[in-house]
């Protein structure tokens, strides 16, 4: 008889987390016991009787509305919340109301009770942070930022940094993003989502063109875990790089790994585009189809979509599109306030494959009329490429590109553990990197020999900011480069300095440290080196 009673006094004991109370009080306190170890389902009904119990206090409402949000029954959430809020008006009531809207994807709804609980509560750093979120789904990602920022004053979190960063790069503010970014990686804990601070960086590289760094954290996503998003980070990071065969092998490595829909749909994008890059049309067309395609990277700003990507030989390549133009108007339907989403999937379709269309585009100040013919075809290329309108516009781009560029010499490279073939091999790569900027005219070495052999000088060896300088009045141009690439071990150091002929000092002087053989050097380096020395 004794163990009968020990079996039902630890029946007893337990029965506060497996069960639910009739008083109010054991409500409540079942309720929130269950609610903080994160078992919603058994602390809802403790929280039913208690509302049931206590109708007329705010406490029961409060309660069951937060554990409804945590079901995701989002409606019921709502409706408690509310009733809780007509019994007595808190911030946190209002914060949950602002979730379950947010969730719903009502970002105005949202972001109305996210406001009302920071005037209750103006010190608490959720707050802030879900406004930040909210803004950033409604596409303010200044006001994102300015909460963002506030919320990290009070409660410094990753979270935070990981937003900033976000919020920055749909700015196009890819140096502030980057160092967010990089503060996300630092404060991010070491666990299974570790990948996510790489990927972000990856990115980050990817759209500053430092395609050496953003390989880097792409693979180290990839070794922490396999997410297809950082594959096909590396997809698009060698189709800029013109390394055809390296985006496909990954296009294909990834081809059975592929779940959802919206990732099959991405990596088929990449195989067909792969296959204009190239100029197979006929290839690229069984992937596409009679679908209107342009073939562009873009961004939305607040008057349309800007242009951030153009994949060669594709149809906005053809159309002379430039990186940075702003499309205000497709087919003469307004842009202004359209997602990315609804210019590709319900404005782009409404147009019959292959027709001309016309396209209002707004580039260095001056809004313009141009004209595409969207789609990937062997014909449509054909139109493309003998089109007249579009024959001139490609002209405009070639002109434009000529009359912007600024004269700019290169001198030969300092070398230590190099070959002068090498030596002379990379600082041919230097020349045509700036040449593919656009924003420089580069002298070629040849002319530079016959200009300075003119005067009796030599191309190598000036390095100090006097002698450059000098050199480049002698070489009438604007900017001149010099610098010195060391190799110790597996590693490379570069370092460039470009001087401004007419004041003599120093525009720019980036440092690298480059790890891996003199070709990664040759086809990766230099280009992320380049591209600092620019900005």
């Amino acid at each position: 008889m004794s163990r009968l009673w020990m079996v039902i006094s630890l029946l007893i004991v337990i029965s506060p987390f497996t069960g639910f109370a009739q008083d109010a009080e054991s409500c409540m306190n079942q309720g929130q016991t269950l609610y903080k170890a994160g078992r919603y389902e058994e602390a809802l009904p403790n929280f039913v009787k208690w509302v049931e119990l206590k109708p007329k206090e705010m406490p029961p409402y409060h309660w069951l509305g937060w554990t409804y949000l945590r079901l995701a029954k989002y409606d019921l959430a709502i409706e408690n919340l509310n009733k809780a809020n007509t019994k007595n008006e808190v911030w946190d009531n209002y914060l949950g109301l602002g979730e379950c809207y947010y969730a719903l994807k009502d970002y105005e709804k949202a972001l109305l009770n996210f406001s009302i609980s920071r005037k209750f509560k103006p010190q608490e750093a959720s707050c802030y942070q879900w406004l930040g979120y909210t803004y950033y789904n409604l596409r303010k990602y200044n006001d994102a930022i300015e909460n963002l920022i506030k919320a990290n004053t009070i409660n410094e979190s990753c979270d935070n940094y990981n937003w900033l960063g976000m919020c920055y790069n749909m700015l196009e503010d890819y140096e502030t993003s980057l160092k967010y970014n990089l503060k996300f990686a630092e404060s991010h804990p070491q666990n299974a989502e570790s990948w996510l601070p790489h990927n972000r960086l990856g990115w980050n590289y990817y759209y500053l063109q430092m395609y050496y760094d953003a390989i880097e954290q792409f693979k180290e996503s990839i070794k922490i875990k396999p997410v297809n998003y950082s594959y096909i980070g590396l997809c698009r990071i060698y189709q800029a790089m013109g390394e055809y065969d390296k985006a496909m092998e990954i296009l294909t490595k990834i081809q059975n790994r592929l779940e959802t829909d919206a990732e099959k749909k991405d990596v088929q994008y990449y195989v067909g585009f792969n296959h204009v890059a190239q100029g197979r049309y006929a290839e690229a067309f069984k992937v596409f189809g009679e679908k209107n395609t342009l073939g562009v990277e873009l961004k939305n700003v607040n008057d349309g979509v800007r242009v951030i990507g153009i994949l060669e030989n594709s149809p906005a390549d053809l159309a002379g599109l430039k990186i940075g133009d702003i499309l205000l108007e497709f087919g003469g339907i307004a842009l202004r306030g359209k997602t990315i989403a609804e210019f590709v999937s319900a404005i782009l379709p409404q147009f019959n494959f292959g027709s001309k269309l016309k396209l209002k585009v707004y580039r260095d100040g001056y809004t313009d009329d141009k004209f595409i013919y969207p789609g990937i075809s062997p014909v449509i290329y054909n139109l493309s490429l003998n089109d007249p309108d579009l024959i001139r516009q490609r002209e405009q781009v070639k002109d434009s590109e000529a009359g912007s560029r600024f004269n700019i010499a290169v001198i030969d490279l300092n070398t230590q553990g190099l070959s002068r073939e090498e030596s002379l091999a990379l600082t041919s790569r230097l020349r045509s990197e700036l040449f593919n900027t656009y924003k420089f005219n580069v002298l070629e070495r040849e002319d530079m020999g016959l200009l300075l052999n003119e005067q009796s000088l030599q191309q190598t060896g000036a390095t100090a900011d006097d002698n450059l300088a000098q050199l480049g009045k002698l070489l009438n141009v604007k900017y001149i480069v010099g610098g010195s690439i060391s190799q110790i071990g597996q590693y490379y150091s570069v370092s460039l300095k470009m001087i401004d002929v007419e004041t003599g000092k120093i525009k720019s002087m980036p440092t690298e440290d480059f790890k891996g053989t003199i070709d990664d050097l040759l086809l990766k380096g230099v280009r992320g080196i380049v591209y600092k020395l620019t900005q």
